[in-house]
C-alpha cells in the first residue's frame, strides 16, 4: 500500500543523507561563482522522492483517522485533526527547502557566496 511505499522511501532516506553528508564530497564553489544547474540523475531521483513525499502530505488531509474508538471521515475533521498532529513536521521534512533557494539562486543568475554555500550545504 501507499504507506509502505513511503516508509521504503523514509527508509532510504533515513540512512542515505548522513551517508552523503558524511562521504560524498560538496562541490566547491568560490565566492562570486556562478551555479550552474548541472542535473545528474541521482538528483532527478531526489527530486522525485521531494515530490512523493510532498504528495503524502497532501494525501495526509484526506486520510481518515480513529479518535477513543470513533472512526472520523469528514474532511474539515481529518484536516483540523492532521494540522494539529503531524502537519508541522511533515511539512518541514517534505518541502525540499534547500533546492528551492538553490533554484531561485540559479534562476536570478545570482554568484554564490561561501556563507551562502555553508546554509545550502547544511
Amino acid at each position: 500500500s501507499w504507506d509502505l511505499f513511503i516508509m521504503a522511501f523514509l527508509m532510504y532516506t533515513t540512512f542515505s543523507v548522513p551517508y552523503m553528508l558524511a562521504f560524498v564530497p560538496a562541490a566547491e564553489i568560490s565566492p562570486g561563482e556562478q551555479i550552474t544547474s548541472d542535473v545528474t540523475p541521482f538528483d532527478i531521483f531526489e527530486i522525485i522522492l521531494d515530490c512523493l513525499f510532498c504528495i503524502d502530505v497532501v494525501l495526509n488531509f484526506c486520510t481518515a483517522f480513529t479518535d477513543k474508538g470513533v472512526y472520523h471521515t469528514g474532511m474539515k475533521t481529518i484536516a483540523a485533526h492532521y494540522i494539529r498532529t503531524w502537519f508541522v513536521l511533515d511539512f518541514f521534512g517534505s518541502v525540499p527547502f534547500d533546492k528551492i533557494v538553490q533554484s531561485i539562486i540559479v534562476m536570478q543568475g545570482k554568484p554564490m557566496d561561501a556563507s551562502m554555500q555553508n546554509v545550502l550545504q547544511g
